[in-house]
């Protein structure tokens, strides 16, 4: 015991000895083995482990070139088997899972070098004695639950705001705790092993987005592979695709992604069909560079609606080809109380250099929630408003708003709906409010739900 407190702080320690009764607990209940059993399975499967193995192989050449450069010596090997657990493990399923691959890069390389990472370090240099950490576990656990919780109704701002100000001055806490034993024992404190120490995980997570960029890489072209396939394309215009997207778009994440996507809205899969997808995305590519202007009279620039709705929240991004219309959308944005509250959704459509078509839905499933969302929506349709037609169009949407009922009035260059479509089934219901700015330029090519919109 004393030697691995010795290799252990109190902290680590702590964690430790609640997760191994956690484990025991379950293991006791039928209910809790079968989903240990589960777990140890899932972590054991094949995908996985090779994916965790080439993840801990990586590691292990990191390591190789800062030993070979006197950088990191046997005594980090605690903090490396540390980051790997808490930091390359855990990003690397976020950046699997992250829809946006692109940004998640760049968030990684951002977080791993702020300020952040200085406090966390002092947090962690000196830690309470071990009971006063066996107390922390459980309580900081359950601080956290509540706050869950506490998130999901309005009603319980008051108790969010208590938490959060509890968890603040308990971080507060343990941050003056540590500067101060570090002021106590400064000459102690500042030696070479604790600089390596705080630089090590730097080092390592920055050397580590290179592998995370390749990994996105092969989970991007993967999934390609695995759904052209699965959708009866024959294998040769499946590695047509796979190829020329990559001589192309080279590795450009987020192009890639968005090409993927296009192939999936493909019926039957050509080289003519696999080339024009290609030139569509790099052309709009290089438009977001020097973005082009979009007279009134044609619709408004995809660039600016897609930013139409920032402020609430609602930033679009990615338009695209959706079958023979240009759509994207953001959302949904929760509104309301309760653990099904409503939301808010923002889509438009377009031909490639012009949107057309502005929508801006509520959707609810119960009166209580569609009456919380109201104030947002209509919040939010008047700076839509605002950012498509003008002042002059919010102030006749407020008048015709105060009425309470459906209406739809003409500005210059396009016209403006307000629909209200409530649906009683049984005991079930759905009520959904829109205002739709349709240009004067705006073709339905066809008729199709937006629950068609594919991914």
């Amino acid at each position: 015991m004393a030697a691995i407190a010795d290799i252990l702080s109190t902290r680590e320690l702590a964690l430790l000895i609640w997760a191994a009764v956690v484990g025991l607990y379950l293991a006791s209940r039928a209910k809790g083995r079968g989903a240990l059993v589960g777990l140890l399975r899932a972590f054991f499967d094949k995908k996985l482990a090779m994916l965790f193995g080439s993840a801990m192989a990586y590691t292990v050449m990191v390591v190789v070139v800062l030993e070979a450069f006197g950088i990191w010596t046997v005594g980090e090997l605690k903090t490396t088997v540390l980051w790997v657990f808490t930091f390359a493990f855990v990003t690397m399923g976020e950046a699997i899972t992250s829809k946006d691959k692109g940004k998640k890069l760049s968030a990684v390389a951002r977080d791993v070098v702020t300020v952040t990472a200085v406090i966390l370090f002092i947090a962690e240099f000196y830690t309470f004695p071990l009971w006063i950490e066996l107390l922390f576990v459980p309580l900081t656990a359950i601080i956290g639950g509540v706050l869950a919780l506490a998130e999901r109704e309005p009603r319980h701002v008051p108790v969010k705001r208590i938490v959060e100000t509890l968890l603040v001055l308990i971080g507060l806490g343990v941050l003056a705790y540590s500067t101060i034993m570090i002021a106590n024992n400064f000459d102690d404190v500042w030696t070479l092993a604790t600089l390596r120490g705080f630089a090590i995980p730097i080092i390592m997570s920055l050397a580590f987005i290179p592998f995370l960029y390749f990994l996105i890489l092969f989970v991007v072209y993967e999934n390609a592979l695995t759904t052209l396939t699965i959708q009866g394309h024959s294998k040769p215009m499946v590695r047509y695709a796979v190829f020329r997207g990559i001589a192309v778009l080279g590795g450009n994440v987020d192009l890639l992604d968005r090409f993927r996507v296009s192939l999936n809205l493909e019926q039957e899969l050509t080289r003519a069909a696999i080339d024009q997808r290609l030139k569509e995305l790099w052309q709009a590519q290089q438009r977001s560079k020097n973005p082009p202007v979009v007279a009134i009279e044609d619709g408004w620039s995809p660039f600016e609606a897609c930013e139409f709705l920032t402020p609430h929240d609602l930033k679009a991004e990615n338009y695209r080809r959706l079958y023979e219309d240009w759509w994207t959308e953001a959302g949904p944005k929760n509104v309301g109380p309760g653990l099904m509250p409503g939301n808010l959704m923002y889509r438009l459509y377009g031909t490639e250099y012009a949107v057309t078509k502005l929508k801006l839905e509520l959707y609810a499933t119960d009166r209580g929630d569609l009456a919380a969302g109201q104030a947002a929506f209509e919040d939010a349709a008047a700076s839509l408003l605002e950012g498509a037609l003008g002042p002059s169009a919010v102030d006749q949407f407020a008048k015709q708003m105060a009425l309470g009922s459906p209406f739809e009035f003409k500005d210059t260059h396009a016209s403006v709906q307000y629909v209200i479509d409530d649906h009683h089934r049984d005991r079930f219901s759905d009520y959904r409010r829109e205002i739709i700015i349709g240009h004067h330029q705006h073709i339905d090519l066809f008729a199709r739900s937006h629950s068609g919109e594919a991914e």
